[in-house]
């Protein structure tokens, strides 16, 4: 029994010992700057934000998505040993989707966004999920909201511009800005604001710039709210850093309070609450880490983005696999089901490798109507994209 009891208060050492670690991990970055404002570039690919930074004072320009969403950044594991990332701690590590791995986490001494050197970062070592489009956007890993919360932010969507400092940012336009105050994790800073949706308050929404999404809240609130436009899919197509996750949304266009527009709010399975770049693209965004506010100034005039009845992805045997489907569809198609072909062509007849695919899919539903040939080798018409 002693044994027992010393092994034990050993397992329990052990585990306090690494929670330690990686509190000092969120907690141990520095902006190495006074006084100054900075800015860089950015590229939209598939509604992200990809940044270019450099780490522990390589020359090399690496890819990264800029990330208010994520507790803490990543670095590709394939980076540890040029880059000299040894491991400080472990960690459990949940994506977007509600997947959780285990991951080591190391700390970059140095990352320079433009001029600017922030040190000390704690990172996660990722090890992407092979069907996960993230390496395919930004190969080398995310900046999270453990180094955003070291700044203040300006991200201009419409000239593909961010712009930070360690003062806040004036609004530009504050007669028809959206002011929030937000609430932030005390270890991180993502953060969640209370939104008014047809006339009732909706607290905890993340400010997500790492999702490429629109408005999404928890499927338990959907009762809440009634639309004469609402549409039910079973969907597997959008994909965290470790895979892919079962989702049912219901989607209901609904006033927004505080916008004074409408916009189709999805409810997912998953759980979580979110304003993704489908609609913050719309913006001016800025960050406020001083005071925890989010102001969004319209830059332009919002459009409904377009929803797809149907989709697919490629598998490893070149066939195609339906990861989205409208529960209301009468063609008999169901998630999950194999195709050998979409308008007379497999996968590889289209794209050259999975990150083609990824980059390039939205051409295969450019079609008013898709033809799929089963595996039975039946032919079924189905709707292209869709307002």
């Amino acid at each position: 029994m002693k044994r027992i009891f010393i092994f034990c208060l050993c397992t329990i050492g052990l585990s306090s010992c690494n929670y330690v670690k990686n509190v000092n991990l969120l907690t141990s970055g520095d902006l190495d700057r006074e006084n100054f404002t900075d800015s860089i570039s950015f590229e939209m690919k598939k509604d992200l934000v990809i940044v270019k930074a450099q780490i522990n004072g390589k020359d090399n320009m690496l890819d990264f998505i800029f990330d208010t969403g994520a507790f803490n950044s990543k670095i590709n594991h394939t980076l540890t040993e040029a880059y000299n990332l040894e491991t400080k701690a472990i960690k459990e590590n949940e994506d977007s989707n509600g997947n959780v791995k285990i991951i080591e986490v190391t700390q970059l001494e140095k990352v320079q966004l433009g001029h600017t050197v922030f040190s000390k970062i704690g990172a996660g070592k990722v090890k992407y999920a092979e069907e996960s489009p993230s390496p395919c956007i930004a190969e080398h890993g995310i900046i999270g909201a453990n180094l955003i919360k070291l700044a203040n932010w300006k991200i201009d969507y419409e000239k593909q511009m961010i712009y930070f400092s360690d003062k806040p940012f004036s609004v530009d336009n504050p007669s028809k800005a959206i002011v929030l105050d937000y609430d932030a994790p005390t270890l991180s800073a993502t953060p969640k604001v209370n939104v008014k949706i047809a006339g009732r308050t909706v607290e905890n929404l993340l400010i997500d710039t790492g999702s490429n999404g629109g408005f999404r809240l928890p499927s338990a609130l959907q009762n809440a709210f009634t639309s004469t436009e609402t549409q039910t899919y079973y969907d597997r197509s959008v994909s965290g850093i470790y895979g892919f996750s079962t989702d049912t949304l219901v989607i209901k266009t609904l006033p927004l309070d505080d916008f004074k527009t409408t916009f189709p709010i999805q409810f997912s399975a998953l759980g979580k609450g979110l304003i993704g770049n489908e609609y913050l693209k719309y913006f001016k965004l800025y960050i406020d880490t001083d005071d925890d506010v989010i102001t969004l100034e319209p830059q332009r005039t919002i459009e409904t983005p377009k929803e797809r009845p149907i989709s697919f992805i490629p598998t490893s045997d070149n066939r195609w696999q339906i990861n989205r489907v409208s529960a209301n569809a009468k063609h008999g198609l169901k998630l999950g089901d194999t195709l050998l072909k979409i308008n007379n062509s497999t996968p590889k007849d289209l794209y050259k490798d999975y990150c083609d695919y990824v980059m390039n899919s939205h051409e295969i539903y450019e079609s008013a109507y898709l033809e799929l040939v089963t595996v039975e080798k039946d032919t079924v018409i189905v709707q292209g994209s869709i307002k």
